[in-house]
C-alpha cells in the first residue's frame, strides 16, 4: 500500500520537476531505481522518454535499465538512444543487455554472428596457426577477426539473460558457429534460459562430437533439471568419457524421480569409480530410501569402488547414524577409501556450508571423538591420506584435543611431531608453550619449524633469535617458507629487516611470497615501503601480484599511489612491446 502511494506521488510530481531536480533528488538515488521503473508505464509517453533519456545522462546502466522497461511501443526509441551512443561496442553489448527489450535482438544478432567475414578471417587464423593454409589474413583484418569473436561470445552471455523465444533462436543458430569459443558459450547460455525450446537443443547438442559442447550441454540440462532430459542423460551415463558420465549422474540427481533412481542405482557398479561415487551422491539428493539403504549395505561389500562410492555418497547427510557408520571407514584396507572417509567425516562434522544448527547438532564428544580418530591417521602409511587429515584437523581441531597432541609432541613419527605442534599454534593453546621449546632442538627439520612457528603465533617473542637462526640454517625451501610465515606471526617490527633481506636475496618465488604475506601481518611504514618497493621493481609476476594484494588490503595512501603506478607501468611496457 506505502509503495502504491509512493508511486502516485512520484508521478503526480513529476510534470513540475525540472531535468536537474529529477538527476538530483531521483535518479541519483538507487532507492529509486524500483519506483520509477514501476511508474514508466503509467505516466504519459513524453514524460517516459525524458526520464530515459536523463537517466541515460547520470548513468548508462541505469539508462539502460529503464529503456527495458518503457511501454513496448516506445522500446524502439529507447534502445535506439543506446545503439546511437559513441561508445565501445562490448559496452553496448551489456547496455543492450540490461534492456532485456525484443528491440535489441537485431543489434545483438549482428554482433552475434551476421559478420560472415569475420568469422572466416577468423577460422582461417586456426587453420594458418595450424600449417593447414600457408598465407594469414591482413593484420587489419586479423585483429577485426578476434574482436569480433570477442563480441560474439559477450553476446551470447547477454542472450542467456535475456529468455524468450527470439533469444533462443538466436542461440540455437550459434551452435552452428565455425568458431568453438562462441558455440561453448551458446550452450552455456541456452542452459539459463530453461525454456523448451532451448532443452530441445541442449539434448541435441549433448550428442555432438565435440566432448566440450556434448560436456557443457549435459551440465546445462542438470541445471535445469527437467524430465525432458531424462533419456539423454541416462545415454551419458555410459559415455566412456567419465567426466561426461559424472555431470550426467549430478544432472539425474537434481531431476529425481523413479526413471533417475533406477539409472543412478545400474551405474553405481560402473567400473569408473568416479561414475560410481556421482550416482551414490545422486541418489542422497533424491532422497530415495531404498537407494541410501543400499549405499549402507555397499559399506560392507567386498568392491572397494562400492565402498568409496557408498562413503562418497552418504557424507551429505549429516547425521549422527551416518557419522557413526563412517568413522570404522578411516581404518578400511583400501587406501581410497580411507581417503574418502576423512573428507566425508570433516564433511559431515564441519561441512563449509553448514549453518549453525547444523553444526550444533553434534556434541563436543563426538567433534572430539572425530578428531582423535583423524590424528590417529596421521602415521597412515599413505601420503595423501596423511595431507587430507591435516588438513582437516586444522579446519575442526579445537581445545577439546590438546592433552592428545600434547602427547603427540612426544611421537616417534616426526611428521606427527610437526602437526601436532603446528595444530597447537593454529589452536592458539597457549598451555602448550613451555611444551614446544624443546620441539626447537629437534633432529626433523619440519617438527624444528612447525613448533618456532606455533610458538610464534602464541605470541611467544623469545622465539625470534630461533626463528632467525633457522632461516640462516635450513636448506630445505618448505621449511624455510614456514619459517618465513613464522617470523610475520611475531608481529614485531623487529623482524622486518630480516624480511627485506628475503625479498632482495632469496631465488626461492614462494619464499619471496611469504616474506610480502608476513610483512603485510607485521604493518607499518617500514613494511608498506618494502613491499611498494617489490611491487615497483621485482620482476616476478608471481611476486608482484602478491604485493599488490598485500598493499590493496594495508590501503594507504602510499599503497594507493604504488598501485597506479604499478598498472601505468604494466600499460606502458604493454604499449612498447606491442610498438
Amino acid at each position: 500500500m506505502q509503495s502504491n502511494k509512493n508511486n502516485q506521488s512520484l508521478v503526480s510530481q513529476l510534470p513540475q520537476l525540472s531535468d536537474e531536480q529529477v538527476k538530483r533528488d531521483y535518479l541519483n538515488h538507487f532507492e529509486y531505481t524500483e519506483i520509477i521503473a514501476a511508474i514508466l508505464s503509467l505516466i504519459n509517453d513524453v514524460e517516459a522518454l525524458r526520464l530515459v533519456r536523463l537517466a541515460l545522462d547520470v548513468d548508462l546502466m541505469l539508462g539502460a535499465f529503464l529503456a527495458g522497461k518503457v511501454k513496448a511501443k516506445l522500446q524502439k526509441v529507447t534502445i535506439g538512444w543506446i545503439e546511437n551512443l559513441e561508445i565501445l561496442d562490448n559496452l553496448k553489448i551489456e547496455l543492450l543487455g540490461r534492456t532485456k527489450s525484443e528491440f535489441a535482438i537485431p543489434f545483438l544478432a549482428r554482433t552475434l554472428n551476421e559478420e560472415k567475414e569475420l568469422i572466416s578471417a577468423r577460422v582461417e587464423i586456426d587453420l594458418y596457426f595450424k600449417g593447414e593454409i600457408e598465407e594469414a589474413p591482413e593484420e587489419e583484418l586479423f585483429y577485426q577477426a578476434y574482436h569480433y569473436e570477442n563480441l560474439s561470445t559477450q553476446t551470447a552471455d547477454i542472450l542467456g539473460n535475456f529468455g524468450g523465444e527470439s533469444a533462443t533462436k538466436l542461440l540455437i543458430t550459434a551452435l552452428s558457429d565455425e568458431r568453438k569459443s562462441v558455440r561453448e558459450n551458446a550452450v552455456i547460455a541456452l542452459g539459463n534460459i530453461k525454456n523448451n525450446l532451448a532443452i530441445a537443443a541442449l539434448v541435441t547438442a549433448s550428442k555432438n562430437e565435440d566432448d566440450e559442447i556434448s560436456y557443457r550441454a549435459i551440465y546445462g540440462l542438470g541445471e535445469i533439471g527437467s524430465d525432458l532430459a531424462l533419456e539423454v542423460l541416462i545415454s551419458a551415463l555410459a559415455d566412456n568419457k567419465n567426466y561426461i558420465a559424472e555431470d550426467a549422474a549430478r544432472a539425474l540427481g537434481k531431476i529425481g524421480g523413479e526413471v533417475a533412481v533406477e539409472a543412478s542405482i545400474h551405474f553405481l557398479l560402473d567400473e569408473d569409480d568416479r561414475v560410481c561415487k556421482s550416482c551414490a551422491a545422486a541418489l542422497v539428493e533424491i532422497g530415495n530410501e531404498r537407494g541410501i539403504s543400499l549405499l549402507f549395505s555397499f559399506l560392507n561389500r567386498d568392491d572397494a569402488n562400492l565402498r568409496q562410492a557408498a562413503v562418497y555418497g552418504l557424507r551429505d547427510i549429516r547425521e549422527k547414524l551416518i557419522l557413526s557408520a563412517l568413522l570404522p571407514m578411516l581404518q578400511d584396507k583400501n587406501v581410497r577409501v580411507r581417503r574418502e572417509a576423512v573428507f566425508a567425516v570433516a564433511h559431515i562434522i564441519s561441512p563449509p556450508d553448514a549453518s549453525e544448527d547444523d553444526i550444533n547438532q553434534f556434541s563436543e564428544n563426538e567433534k572430539k571423538s572425530v578428531a582423535v580418530a583423524l590424528l590417529k591417521m596421521l602415521v597412515d602409511k599413505d601420503e595423501e591420506v596423511r595431507r587430507r587429515v591435516v588438513l582437516v584437523l586444522e579446519r575442526i581441531a579445537d581445545e577439546s584435543i590438546a592433552p592428545q597432541l600434547i602427547k603427540a609432541l612426544q611421537h616417534n613419527n616426526p611428521e606427527v611431531r610437526a602437526c601436532a605442534a603446528r595444530l597447537l599454534g593454529i589452536i592458539g593453546y597457549q598451555d602448550a608453550v613451555k611444551k614446544l621449546f624443546p620441539l626447537l632442538q629437534d633432529k626433523n627439520p619440519s617438527a624444528r619449524v612447525n613448533a618456532a612457528h606455533a610458538l610464534a603465533k602464541l605470541g611467544e617473542e623469545s622465539v625470534i633469535p630461533f626463528l632467525t637462526k633457522m632461516l640462516a640454517d635450513e636448506k630445505n625451501p618448505s621449511a624455510r617458507e614456514i619459517v618465513i610465515l613464522g617470523l610475520g606471526e611475531t608481529r614485531n617490527p623487529i623482524v622486518i629487516p630480516t624480511l627485506i633481506e628475503i625479498l632482495k636475496d632469496e631465488t626461492n618465488s614462494s619464499a619471496r611470497e611469504n616474506a610480502i604475506r608476513a610483512l603485510q601481518d607485521i604493518g607499518g611504514e617500514s613494511a608498506e615501503a618494502a613491499i611498494i618497493d617489490v611491487l615497483l621493481k621485482d620482476e616476478d609476476f608471481c611476486v608482484c601480484d602478491k604485493a599488490a594484494y598485500a598493499l590493496g588490503a594495508i590501503g594507504g595512501e602510499k599503497s594507493v599511489i604504488a598501485l597506479r603506478q604499478a598498472l601505468l607501468n604494466r600499460y606502458i611496457k604493454l604499449t612498447q612491446n606491442y610498438l
